[in-house]
């Protein structure tokens, strides 16, 4: 069987260009369960906590967190990958205090540094995760903050079952992109002195 490729980053910001609407109505609506009763009252509740006063959103979708956020702090970015989902946000949400930007994390640049980094439900499907970690780090104070969330990695994409050449069937394996994912995470959380890779699953798990 031929081996799926992975996804670039463009790939991705065409794919939420193409629903950013239907997502933006779905939130609007309350259908986007997940969000709206689990990870933005999680996040939210951490920024209640900490009282940080400059916040960045990556991966910022629409813009609807970013704005939640931005009502708790002084100044809130919000970064996103698909032009649609930001041009959204900026004629829903955009403020004096709120602000958004069309970049990737990777490439996101600002001469402000901020006190608190958000990225919910975006290191999935990021293929340039390493990059992406060492720019948020580049971004943030010296004992700035990073909340991620991610699904569990049960509901990551698999490979469908294949053949063994025998004919005996062989468990399915994750893609390549996500196998490690978050060992990867932990390999660079662990050298800025954010947490120990044994502490990141408890993190992502419990509020």
């Amino acid at each position: 069987m031929q081996k799926k490729k992975n996804k670039s980053l463009k790939d991705v910001g065409n794919e939420w260009d193409l629903i950013s609407k239907e997502r933006q109505n779905a939130i609007e609506q309350g259908l986007d369960i997940s969000l709206l009763s689990v990870t933005a009252p999680w996040i939210l509740k951490h920024i209640d906590k900490e009282q940080p006063k400059t916040v960045l959103d990556v991966g910022c979708g629409t813009g609807y967190l970013t704005s939640l956020i931005s009502q708790k702090t002084n100044i809130c970015y919000g970064i996103d990958i698909s032009k649609r989902s930001i041009d959204i946000a900026k004629s829903k949400y955009g403020n004096k205090n709120t602000h958004f930007f069309l970049s990737s994390i990777k490439d996101f640049h600002s001469d402000l540094l901020f006190d608190c980094c958000v990225s919910n439900m975006v290191f999935m499907s990021d293929p340039e995760i390493e990059q992406s970690l060492k720019n948020i780090y580049a971004n943030l104070k010296n004992d700035g903050l990073l909340y991620i969330m991610i699904t569990h990695p049960f509901f990551w994409p698999t490979r469908p079952r294949q053949r063994h050449p025998e004919g005996a069937r062989r468990r399915p394996r994750r893609h390549h992109d996500h196998r490690h994912r978050l060992h990867r995470i932990h390999a660079h959380l662990r050298p800025a002195g954010r947490a120990g890779a044994r502490d990141l699953p408890r993190r992502f798990c419990k509020g």
